[in-house]
Parts: structure tokens; C-alpha cells; sequence
């Protein structure tokens, strides 16, 4: 009874000192957990283990505290003794410390014994492994562990946690990216393949195809380098067509248009009476004579089974040549016509791959190409070529206008010059003028010669302008000076129809650079107009003003006026308003023409106005004014007793009413002249007397103006003799070589005689001067 109360005793005893020891290890958790304690005395195999938990190590325990990392010290069986901030912020802890748990807790299952075993082999070697870690909240983090050695000091192991979930994270990205590319990579290798499978199905993988594809190139090359050789090109073709095909012969037919028949350019295997059967085709009978009908390809599989063949000539033609099959394909240009047709030819019955249909299109297309580039190119060389001929045409027809044009110019004017001068002789009689109706006629003849000068001018000057030949001799005038002059030339015919010209022009003078002689012929052909068009008793009005840069010059009558269908055309050439036979005017249809393209070529304009049938007509020019006034206008000189006193004068032209009539103008001056009507006579003249000044013809026959100049100038004492050309010819290139020649002066016939009188006093006696050219 004793002893079971004494063995209850000490089981109680044993409870109470359990549940004693339970109580403080729990304290002893509560106190690690929260920090109170700096280490942990345990009772091992060895003795006493002391764990450090803060004391000396306390500023290495804040610096680990502030490690990118998770740092966790543990014992050997696991047990959590310390962990930094960031290991709890890891496992998403919220400040609570994890020390006093078992580091396997947060261990996902699986690896749980991998945990052991590395944490058994960490008392040997460090160890680096990737882990998940499971906190308890349904998260998964991957993590890196690494196992320092077991520090005996602390018989504890150090693990340095390091947070993948951001490392893992792109290397899903980087995963997916790889995947997606790989994806693309492949979707893009699939698709070459594909093209490659195809590329090769359609050489079908043959090397008689790529030997094929060899030939074509080489023979496009070929026909590129050597494209004048079209029939050695087209042989060329042909072989490698046969070639291709694995024909025995074969032949090529260019279309001529004009006929409609093929005829055979190049053939390969056949003998002489198959090309002279097959020399031309213009019928069905044949593959090539449908070929051209369709534009299609046909094939005959044996010609003894074809309907094109069968029961004609060509059957037998073929049979005699040994040939069974034919496939014609035709050779279109870009734009679908037939250019000719290929042929092959076969000695057995024969049926075309698809590879060799395929090949025979690409050498056709290519064949096509070569033949039509051909064909431009000639054409194009043709039309060079004929654009060459035409322009030499035109240059020579050109050349010969300009001839004729001087030579009409020449014949023309030499009578017309006699014409005026023995007109102004007439009125300077006084047997004429003591007579009005002599004086009259005599006016009437001068009148009219002038006139007829003035025409035969504009008609020369137009087609000089409409060639751009025209050259002006620009100075600094005063359009005053023109006027005056034009309406000198026009009084003798308005004083007839009793017309009065009044001039109105500002106080200041007013200059242009112009050619005086053109700006003259400009207004001349306004006032001429106006003289023209205006009836009897009518006014016609002449005003010059300034306007900002421009002069504006303005011819205005109140004559017949314009009807507004014809004022567009006014300044075309040959227009005119009333072409009738009947018309009450006289006139050629030219004089505003010329008007127009002069003054457009001293850089100005024209324009005209007016209010209609009945209400006369304005015509109104533009041209640049001129700030330069350094030229005066010259003196007008009139050709009278004295004038040209003491000149000694040597006249020389082929015609005698010329010489006579100058001589008599320059004797009524007072010169003393000397006329002959050849170069050789006045070269004797010469000789024997001197002269101040000689006056020669141009065109001459036997010695013409210019070798008479030459040897007048190898005289003694005659090298710096003056002389002046008085000819027919007035084109400006006659004029440079006249000063070229040496000619002191240029005049042309029918010279004026104020200018002539003018030119005759300036002249220096004896004397090498600067040349001059007056028109």
C-alpha cells in the first residue's frame, strides 16, 4: 500500500516537472522569438553548446540585417537561431521573426529531404542549390540557397537567401520571347522551304533545267552584246531552242508586215528543198501558218494524224525532211503582234513536257524582246537618220532662200536705186520745176520708188526676223528724231488725201536704245497705215510720253477703224481684213507683222486697239527707256551746191544708168567724180590720179568688189584710200564682211542721200581709220 503511494507520488512529481520544463522551453521560444535573449546554452553529446544571438556580434547582425539578400543562421537539425529583415520580407512575414522554427517549414514538400541531405553535407562544404520556398499564404518563391560550412564556434550554419521571383520572371519573358521567335523563325523557314520547294518543283530539281536556265542566260547575253548580228543571233536562238527541246531540227520566220508572209531567217538540219518549200508561208498548211493566224503555240504530235497537214504539199515536204512532229510557238511583241515564229522539228512522233513547254516560253519571251528592242532601235536610227536628212534639207533649203533672198535683194534694188536717184535729179530741175505736172510726176515716181524700197525692206527684214537673223545696231536715240523722219517719208501722200499728222511728245527729251533705222521703219509702217486706212480730210495723231521705265509711243487716226473678229489677228502676216480683189486698199498683209517681231526684239511690245468698223484705230508701243543721252541726233544734210566741195571721188559699178546717176548727185554737191563700170578700169584710174574717197559695187563681174579693194590696196600711196561698199546686198553678214574686207562703210541700195551726203563729209582724206557700217 506503502509503495503504490509512493510510486504515484513520483509520477505526479515527474508530470510536474515535464509540464515545469514544457512552460520554459516555451519562454525560452517566446524569448528567442522576440529577442530578448543574446544566446542559447543547449546540452549536447559534447556539453554545453552556447548559440550567440546578439552581445559583440550585434553590428554585423546590422549589417547583414540590411543585405539585398535573406540571411538565416540555423542549427544542424534545422532549427531557425537568427534571420535578417529581408528573409522575412521574402516570405512576406511582416516583421514577425522566424527564429525557433524549423527551417523545413518553409520548404515546399518535395524538397524537404533535398533540404536535409544538403543541410547534413553543409557540416563538410559549402553548397549552392535553388529552392522553392512555401511561407503559408498559397505563394511559391523561387529562391537560390546558399550553405556556408558549419562554424564549430557556433555549431551553426550560415544560408544567404537570395529572392529569384524577378530573375525567374524574366526568364519567363525571355522564355516566351525565345519561343515566339523560334515560332516566327520557323513560320519563316516553313515559308522558304515552301518557296524552295517550289522554286525547285518548277526546275524540277533537274539539272537539265539548270543547264537549260544556263543557255538561256548565255544566249541573252550573247544577242545583248552582239544585237547587230540579227541573223547569227537567231541561229543562235534556234540551237539552243533544238537544244532544250531535244529536237533534230528547227527553224525561225520573221513576219514581214507589208507582204503578211513569214519568211525564214534560220534554219538548222534541214536540206535545200525543205528551205525552198519553207522559204515563205502565208497559208494554214503549215504549224507555223497557224501559229501566225492564232497567235497561239501549236503542237503536232505526228504530222501524218494532223488535219493541218493532212492530204497537202507541206505534208509531203515534211515526210521528205524526215520529220514526224512540230511545235511552232509564235513570238509576241509587248503589245501582242505576231514578230515571227520558232519551229522544232522532230524525226519521231513526240508529245512536249510541261518543263520543255516552260522553257521554250521563257526563250520566246526572251527571243521577243530581243527582236523588238531590235526593231526600235532601228527604227529610231531611221528616224535619226531622217531628221538628218531633213534638217540638211532645211539648212540647205534654208541657205538658198538666203541666197535667192539677197540676190532678189540686189536685183532689185539697183534699179530702184537708179529709179530714185535720176526721180531726185528730176527734181532738182529747174525745167521740172517750173512745171507742176512734171514736178508731179516726178514726185510720183520718187513717191512710189520709195515705197517699193520700203516693201522690198520689209519683205527681207521678215524673213530675217522669222529666222533670227536680224541683228539691231542699237545706240542711244530720241524717238523724236524717227518721227519726224517716218512722217517726212508719208507727208507727200497725206498731203493728198489732205490727212493732218500732229505730234505731240513732251518737253524732255526722251531716249532708247534702239537701232535708228529700225525704230524708224516701225513708225513709218504705223503712219503708212494710218496714211492708208484713214479717209480724206482725217486726223491722225502721233504722241509720245513717259511711262515709269517705258516710253510709250501712240499712232491714232480716225479712220476705218477694226472689226473686233480681225483685231486678234492684226499683227499675223499676210491677214488681212478685206482679201477681196475689189478692195479699196492696196497691200501685202505685212507691214504690222514686221512691226511687231521689231519691236519684240529691242525687248519691247505693241498692242492695238479699236472701237470698231468706223472708229478708227490705236496702236500703241512699249519699249525700255534709256537714262543715257550721250547721243545727239544727227544733222540732216541736205545734198546741195558746195556741199561736197573738193571731194575727189572714184565711182565704180558694173551698171552705167548707177554710176551716171551718182555721178550727177555728187556733181550737183560740188565733187569731182570719176565713174567706170569695172573693177580692172578703175584700178587703171587709179594709177594714174588720186582720189579722197572711191564708192564701189559689191557683185561685179569678172572682178568683184572686194578683189578690186585688194589689189587697189597694193597701189602706192592707195593703202589707206577709203572706200565704201554701195551695194544690193544688206544682210548683216554682208555688212561684217564688207568691214571685214575693208571697207570704210557699209551702204545699201537705194542709198539715202542725206546719209550718203553725211557719210561723204566725215569721211577722212587719206587717212587709216576706224570702220563703220551704215545701212
Amino acid at each position: 500500500m506503502t509503495k503504490v503511494r509512493e510510486s504515484s507520488i513520483r509520477e505526479d512529481d515527474e508530470i510536474t516537472e515535464l509540464r515545469r520544463r514544457l512552460e520554459d522551453a516555451e519562454e525560452t521560444l517566446r524569448a528567442i522569438r522576440e529577442g530578448e535573449v543574446d544566446a542559447l546554452v543547449v546540452d549536447g553529446p559534447q556539453g554545453d553548446v552556447i548559440y550567440t544571438l546578439a552581445t559583440a556580434d550585434y553590428p554585423y547582425r546590422l549589417m547583414i540585417d540590411e543585405m539585398n539578400e535573406g540571411a538565416v543562421s540555423v542549427s544542424p537539425d534545422s532549427f531557425i537561431l537568427y534571420s535578417n529583415r529581408n528573409f522575412a520580407g521574402i516570405l512576406g512575414l511582416n516583421g514577425s521573426k522566424a527564429s525557433g522554427i524549423p527551417f523545413g517549414d518553409f520548404i515546399v514538400p518535395e524538397m524537404r529531404d533535398r533540404f536535409v541531405q544538403d543541410l547534413e553535407q553543409a557540416r563538410e562544404q559549402s553548397i549552392r542549390r535553388e529552392y522553392r520556398l512555401s511561407p503559408g499564404d498559397g505563394r511559391i518563391v523561387p529562391v537560390l540557397m546558399s550553405f556556408a560550412k558549419l562554424q564549430p564556434e557556433t555549431n551553426s550554419i550560415s544560408i544567404v537567401v537570395t529572392d529569384l521571383t524577378a530573375q525567374k520572371a524574366l526568364e519567363e519573358k525571355l522564355r516566351e520571347a525565345k519561343n515566339g521567335l523560334e515560332e516566327q523563325v520557323a513560320d519563316r523557314t516553313k515559308e522558304l522551304r515552301e518557296s524552295e520547294a517550289r522554286l525547285f518543283g518548277i526546275l524540277e530539281h533537274s539539272a537539265a533545267d539548270l543547264k537549260a536556265m544556263r543557255r538561256l542566260n548565255e544566249i541573252g547575253t550573247l544577242c545583248a552584246k552582239e544585237g547587230k548580228d540579227i541573223a547569227g543571233c537567231l541561229r543562235d536562238v534556234l540551237n539552243v531552242a533544238i537544244e532544250i527541246c531535244g529536237a533534230h531540227k528547227g527553224n525561225i520566220q520573221l513576219l514581214d508586215r507589208e507582204a503578211s508572209k513569214l519568211n525564214l531567217i534560220a534554219q538548222t538540219g534541214f536540206d535545200e528543198p525543205f528551205v525552198e518549200f519553207f522559204e515563205s508561208v502565208i497559208s494554214d498548211d503549215t504549224a507555223s501558218g497557224v501559229a501566225l493566224r492564232t497567235k497561239q503555240r501549236v503542237i503536232v504530235e505526228d504530222v501524218t494524224n494532223s488535219e493541218i497537214y493532212g492530204g497537202k504539199h507541206s505534208l509531203e515536204a515534211m515526210r521528205e525532211a524526215d520529220v514526224l512532229a512540230v511545235q511552232a510557238l509564235p513570238l509576241l511583241s509587248s503589245t501582242g503582234n505576231v514578230l515571227g515564229i520558232i519551229s522544232v522539228h522532230f524525226g519521231h512522233a513526240h508529245r512536249p513536257s510541261e518543263q520543255e513547254l516552260r522553257l521554250l516560253d521563257l526563250l520566246a519571251r526572251q527571243t521577243a524582246d530581243y527582236l523588238e528592242r531590235k526593231r526600235v532601235e532601228e527604227e529610231r536610227e531611221h528616224l535619226l537618220e531622217r531628221e538628218h536628212e531633213l534638217r540638211e534639207t532645211a539648212e540647205e533649203a534654208n541657205r538658198l532662200k538666203d541666197e535667192f533672198l539677197a540676190i532678189m535683194s540686189h536685183e532689185l534694188r539697183n534699179p530702184l536705186n537708179v529709179i530714185l536717184g535720176y526721180a531726185e535729179l528730176l527734181l532738182r530741175m529747174d525745167e521740172i520745176n517750173k512745171s507742176a505736172n512734171l514736178h508731179r510726176m516726178a514726185d510720183a515716181v520718187k513717191r512710189n520708188a520709195v515705197a517699193q524700197s520700203k516693201l522690198i525692206r520689209d519683205l527681207l527684214d521678215l524673213s530675217r526676223l522669222r529666222s533670227g537673223k536680224l541683228e539691231l545696231n542699237r545706240e542711244t536715240v530720241s524717238p523724236i528724231a524717227s518721227i519726224e523722219n517716218a512722217i517726212e517719208t508719208v507727208r507727200i501722200d497725206a498731203d493728198s488725201k489732205q490727212i493732218g499728222i500732229t505730234v505731240s511728245a513732251p518737253d524732255e527729251m526722251l531716249f532708247v536704245q534702239a537701232d535708228p533705222v529700225r525704230l524708224e521703219q516701225i513708225i513709218w509702217n504705223l503712219l503708212n497705215n494710218s496714211v492708208k486706212f484713214t479717209p480724206r480730210g482725217g486726223r491722225i495723231e502721233v504722241r509720245l510720253e513717259e511711262a515709269e521705265d517705258e516710253i510709250v509711243l501712240t499712232v491714232s487716226d480716225d479712220g476705218q477703224g477694226i472689226d473686233d473678229s480681225f483685231l486678234p489677228h492684226i499683227f499675223e502676216i499676210f491677214r488681212q481684213a478685206d482679201s477681196r480683189t475689189n478692195r479699196s486698199q492696196s497691200g501685202m498683209g505685212i507691214g504690222l507683222a514686221v512691226v511687231q517681231q521689231l519691236v519684240e526684239l529691242h525687248g519691247g511690245s505693241v498692242t492695238a486697239f479699236s472701237g470698231g468698223t468706223g472708229q478708227g484705230a490705236t496702236f500703241t508701243i512699249r519699249l525700255p527707256r534709256s537714262i543715257d543721252t550721250r547721243r545727239a541726233p544727227a544733222p540732216v544734210l541736205a545734198l546741195g551746191n558746195g556741199t561736197l566741195k573738193g571731194l575727189e571721188v572714184l565711182v565704180v559699178d558694173d551698171s552705167e544708168d548707177t554710176t551716171e546717176m551718182v555721178q550727177h548727185l555728187l556733181e550737183i554737191g560740188g565733187a569731182s567724180v570719176c565713174a567706170v563700170t569695172s573693177g580692172f578700169e578703175a584700178l587703171r584710174v587709179a594709177r594714174e590720179k588720186d582720189f579722197d574717197v572711191v564708192l564701189s559695187d559689191i557683185s561685179m563681174p569678172e572682178m568683184d568688189g572686194f578683189q578690186f579693194l585688194s589689189e587697189l590696196r597694193k597701189l602706192p600711196g592707195k593703202a589707206d584710200l577709203p572706200a565704201v561698199a554701195l551695194t544690193g546686198f544688206g544682210r548683216p553678214e554682208d555688212m561684217r564682211r564688207a568691214s571685214e574686207e575693208g571697207f570704210y562703210a557699209h551702204l545699201t541700195k537705194p542709198f539715202d542721200l542725206q546719209t550718203l551726203a553725211r557719210l561723204l563729209q566725215q569721211i577722212p582724206h587719206h587717212k587709216t581709220t576706224e570702220r563703220s557700217t551704215v545701212q
